[in-house]
């Protein structure tokens, strides 16, 4: 089969017809899809330009290669004259139109020349994307032609490219458009100049250091990457590369918990994890922080510790985010907020009592020391109960106790002051019940004692 028959062409097609008809049969037999088809292909594409050249009357102009300054005839001259006017006014958006008008007037090679030039001394990315996508530049097995054009600068215009796509995902990730990162991440998947392994090499590691260095994050953005990029662990040979690829983990570990947690501490719950949460990185003054802390409970304080303890191990950088970048602030506010003063009065409940019943019976004083501590013991129960009831009961009138706070202070000389709703009703509440059961003598001693501890703690012990 000639090479006539292999183009559908006669022996008197010309140079342009030639071109075209390869360019029509390129698109039927693709070198990634046919490559026998392809290699005919271009066999007799080459046999029958090579028939042109020496059996046309005159020789086909030959491509005019960048670096050349001076053509070598008139002709020539002439359509580096034409190509030069064409390049002249061009702009982006009409490359299309030019360079059909350079194919009509046989100078296409020295526009392309031309247009190199253009766009390696161009600071718009355009002309290069425009050349790199229709004119397969760096994609020479679709072209219709051979090239020649100096490989070197073709090199320059390969870096310029990858420089051109780092500035335009830095850019969206700094502007935060996740949906226009996807689309471009999409695009560049789909691009023909970058479907040799070494540039997709390059493209993965591009985009590994994009994400490491910028600001924001996105927990879709990198699993949409992972997914399309087919990044994972599971790989024999994972496309990310090291250390990045773990680096990347580590952030994305990051970021995930810090969304979580901040979501939880922007929520008015009562769960445990997030009044945890709230405690440590609420938008709030330390001042509210504390009488916020003052609501909690044993469950809450536990869930502050699990989640300073995550912190200080898992996610240090995080803990800048607490008050005073420390996130065991909190550790002075959980003894205040425990209810010992309540049980430790019970002792000048006992005493009291032991008053009274030496006054009123006739037992024994070691009879009556033996059955003072039963009482304390059996007042305990009904103050268990009324914590387990009052407390979370009350734990909704944090408001309210802030309003009474003035009152609070009148009542206790702890500092801070505690509760009135929470704390200091639960107390008296206690102490009607030991006035009724025990007598009054009973309830000074249980008054005066948790008087003296908030003396003693306001003159020897830490501030909570």
């Amino acid at each position: 089969m000639s090479c006539w028959e292999v183009l559908g062409l006669t022996r008197d097609a010309d140079t342009r017809t030639i071109k075209r008809q390869y360019a029509v049969l390129l698109k039927q037999h693709r070198p990634d899809e046919d490559p026998s088809g392809f290699q005919r292909l271009r066999e007799a594409y080459e046999h029958a330009l090579e028939w042109h050249r020496f059996d046309a009357a005159a020789d086909s102009p030959q491509p005019v290669p960048v670096d050349i300054v001076q053509p070598a005839t008139h002709e020539a001259d002439t359509r580096g004259e034409q190509a030069q006017a064409l390049i002249a006014g061009a702009t982006a958006s009409d490359l299309a139109n030019r360079y059909r008008q350079a194919m009509d007037s046989d100078c296409a090679d020295a526009f392309e020349a031309l247009l190199l030039q253009r766009c390696l001394i161009s600071a718009d990315p355009a002309f290069s994307e425009w050349a790199v996508t229709h004119l397969h530049w760096l994609s020479p097995w679709q072209r219709e032609a051979p090239i020649c054009l100096p490989e070197y600068r073709l090199g320059v215009l390969l870096e310029q490219m990858f420089t051109h796509v780092e500035q335009r995902l830095v850019g969206l990730l700094d502007q935060q458009q996740v949906e226009a990162f996807k689309a471009a991440l999409t695009e560049l998947n789909h691009t023909e100049w970058l479907k040799p392994l070494a540039r997709h090499a390059r493209i993965n590691d591009l985009l590994a250091r994009t994400l490491l260095a910028s600001r924001f994050w996105s927990e879709a953005l990198f699993d949409t990457l992972c997914a399309q990029q087919a990044w994972s662990d599971k790989e024999l040979e994972n496309p990310c590369p090291e250390p990045e690829w773990s680096q990347l983990q580590a952030r994305n570990a990051l970021e995930r918990f810090k969304a979580h947690t901040f979501a939880q501490a922007s929520l008015d719950s009562r769960d445990a994890q997030c009044r945890a949460a709230r405690l440590l990185f609420g938008d709030m003054p330390l001042q509210q922080r504390q009488r916020f802390a003052r609501r909690f409970g044993e469950p809450d304080w536990n869930a502050c510790r699990t989640l300073s303890e995550t912190l200080l191990n898992q996610f240090p950088s995080l803990c800048a985010l607490t008050p005073g970048g420390d996130p065991y602030f909190w550790r002075d506010w959980e003894r205040a907020t425990r209810p010992w003063p309540m049980f430790v009065a019970l002792l000048g409940m006992a005493a009291g009592w032991a008053v009274r019943d030496q006054q009123v019976t006739d037992h024994t004083l070691m009879e009556t020391l033996g059955m003072a501590p039963t009482w304390a013991f059996l007042i305990t129960i009904p103050a268990l109960m009324i914590l387990a009831i009052w407390r979370p009961a009350t734990d909704g009138y944090g408001e309210i106790d802030d309003r009474l706070a003035p009152l609070s202070r009148w009542l206790s000389f702890r500092r801070p002051s505690p509760l009135f709703i929470r704390e200091i009703l639960p107390c008296w509440l206690l102490g009607a019940l030991i006035w009724v059961i025990l007598g009054p003598y009973a309830f000074i001693g249980y008054g005066v004692s948790l008087q003296a501890l908030g003396i003693a703690q306001r003159l020897f012990g830490r501030r909570g």
